[in-house]
């Protein structure tokens, strides 16, 4: 009884294993007919995708361009003909490389000096400080040395006490100006 019982389950072993590697074999010429028909649609697609890329990268690079002529004639109009460089020298004439100063009071100390070397308006030093700042030949460093990495980051004037801990926090405005010309 129980060589019979073997026997019989080694023929279903058997028929099991054929079974399996002919419903493998047969599905594997679907997918070979699958991906004959489908890899040249995906290769047509991808060359397509990088024609599209190439195309998104040279607008974008054009646009760059665009954007640097426009603030360039922006910087021009607000200094008097001036380029950005040249504005990013005289900056870094007056101050060197870097001006430890807090930022609204390096900002009113820039503008200044814009104003006097220029011979510009409030309104005109003001958005030529801004486009300075957005081109980054001057760029405001917040100085974290300082501080106790558990400090809190938060916003408060100079020795003004911390509503949240009751003690003098440091102030985020703390840094340099650094003139990138």
């Amino acid at each position: 009884m129980w060589t019979e019982l073997e026997t019989k389950l080694l023929e279903w072993e058997g028929r099991f294993v054929e079974i399996w590697t002919q419903k493998t074999r047969d599905r594997l010429d679907v997918d070979r007919e699958y991906i004959s028909k489908e890899l040249p649609l995906l290769k047509a697609e991808k060359h397509a995708v990088e024609i599209r890329l190439r195309k998104i990268e040279e607008l974008i690079a054009k646009n760059r361009v665009l954007i640097d002529d426009l603030e360039e004639e922006l910087c021009r109009g607000l200094s008097g003909g001036h380029s950005l460089a040249a504005v990013g020298e005289a900056l870094r004439d007056e101050f060197g490389n870097r001006l430890k100063k807090e930022y609204s009071e390096g900002r009113k100390k820039v503008r200044e000096f814009l104003e006097s070397h220029y011979k510009i308006g409030k309104a005109e030093s003001m958005d030529l400080l801004s486009l300075l700042e957005e081109v980054e030949p001057l760029h405001y460093q917040v100085d974290f040395q300082d501080r106790p990495k558990d400090a809190p980051l938060v916003y408060h004037a100079p020795g003004e006490l911390s509503p949240v801990t009751k003690s003098k926090v440091i102030n985020h405005l703390d840094g340099l100006w650094e003139i990138r010309a």
